[in-house]
């Protein structure tokens, strides 16, 4: 289920929009779906076309997803690149003139592009919502690791290991992990498996090294848990002290071969930060939960309404105002 959006309805209709980036069932794809679902709502036609082609049809905007190949901006009027700093490829550093937006997604792409004097827009993004409230809530904790090196799973494991009286603990993993006996690993899951853990676990735990976005952060936050995260960008935006946990950092070192910090955590730091939350009257952290999917809504609707916004400023020969 996508997010709705408030957004106004804009003037430009009927763009020829393709993405490019590598439709790879998780986190990509779900950014393909996300913004098809915003432009076809607009009124515009999108297609996906693999990052790496040499060759495509002509269409009015191309937008890079994560992944840049200069070489397809010539088939399209305008271009667009929306990027994944922890994945951000120095070698694409000449090209980006050529690009006619960068859309940012944090607040640290944002910073870095401006420095670079190039067309960056702040837009944030937005993520799938999860929440039923059907589903009992636990005073049970969760960490989304997927098949990310980049979750500080190692860290996690050890705050239970300092801990193992904290909350009793799932982590969702797509690879082997080496886990005492009271930790519960799971693989792959179904997409009810998922939701019903986004659901009943009242602890997400977030603490990443470095994100581009973050959705397992968002998701946790719409689903009305209370996440525990970092105290780095983009964590740090979408979780706040009314809203959330944010965990203290060691200093910041540039991630490998990219341009944006990644930020270590101390396992004590957090085990006692999940003991604090284990220990918050309820109501407390049930408001904080519903305080944070509030936040996260507000911010897809700007995102949304920005987007869309970004189109009339790429297309004024287009625009009946």
């Amino acid at each position: 289920m996508q997010l709705a959006s408030s957004a106004p309805e804009r003037n430009i209709v009927g763009l020829d929009i393709a993405l490019v980036s590598n439709d790879n069932g998780v986190g990509l794809s779900t950014d393909m779906d996300l913004l098809t679902g915003v432009f076809e709502a607009a009124g515009h036609r999108v297609e996906r076309v693999y990052w790496e082609e040499t060759t495509m049809r002509q269409v009015d905007l191309l937008i890079f997803l994560e992944l840049f190949n200069p070489k397809l901006i010539k088939f399209s009027k305008k271009s667009v690149g929306i990027f994944n700093m922890e994945w951000f490829g120095s070698r694409w550093l000449p090209y980006l003139g050529n690009l006619d937006q960068i859309w940012a997604k944090s607040e640290e792409a944002h910073t870095l592009f401006k420095g670079m004097r190039l067309p960056v827009v702040y837009t944030g993004f937005m993520s799938k919502d999860h929440f039923d409230p059907t589903i009992e809530r636990t005073d049970t904790a969760l960490h989304v690791r997927g098949r990310s090196t980049a979750k500080n799973t190692a860290a996690v494991i050890n705050a239970w290991q300092l801990n193992p009286n904290l909350p009793p603990l799932t982590i969702i993993t797509a690879t082997a992990l080496g886990t005492p006996s009271y930790i519960n690993v799971v693989g792959r899951q179904t997409p009810e498996q998922l939701k019903w853990h986004m659901n009943t676990h009242r602890f997400h735990i977030c603490p990443s090294l470095v994100e581009g976005w973050g959705h397992y952060i968002t998701e946790g936050a719409l689903c009305e848990a209370l996440v525990i995260t970092t105290d780095g960008s983009p964590m740090n935006e979408h979780i706040t002290p009314d809203c959330g946990i944010l965990i203290d950092t060691l200093a910041p070192t540039l991630h490998g071969g990219t341009l944006v910090n990644e930020y270590k955590i101390a396992p004590v730091i957090l085990s006692e930060a999940v003991e604090w939350a284990s220990k918050l009257d309820r109501q407390e952290a049930d408001d904080m939960g519903r305080a944070a999917r509030q936040r996260v809504l507000d911010r897809a609707d700007t995102f949304v309404a920005t987007v869309l916004e970004q189109l009339d400023v790429l297309f004024p020969e287009r625009s009946l105002r």
